[in-house]
């Protein structure tokens, strides 16, 4: 898939709700999900982060400036712009949001 062009990015290694880890429980996560993307041979030059389940908190915005992530993505569901949000708390939009479910 990588060499086809797909990207792929950080959502922890074991998807666990952040908010309810401590900032070193977090550190694991974050470092060990990287760890896994290198070897899979990821670019991680300006690294994204995509919180499970939209979950975050002060201590995973320091770890990902620590690590130097790019931005990060939540599951607030609007339009992103850095004039509205910081580079780590980004809406966005899934692709549930543009099914027509009257025609499932």
């Amino acid at each position: 898939m990588l060499s086809e062009g797909m990207t792929f990015e950080n959502h922890t290694y074991s998807h666990p709700w952040l908010s309810f880890l401590n900032y070193e429980e977090q550190l694991y996560e974050i470092e060990k999900s990287l760890s896994f993307l290198k070897k899979l041979g990821v670019n991680l030059n300006n690294w994204l982060m995509c919180y499970p389940y939209g979950d975050y908190n002060k201590d995973t915005i320091q770890i990902l400036n620590k690590l130097e992530s790019g931005l990060a993505v939540t599951t607030k569901v609007a339009n992103a712009s850095l004039a509205q949000y910081t580079c780590f708390e980004l809406p966005r939009y899934d692709t549930n949001d543009f099914i027509d479910h009257k025609n499932i």
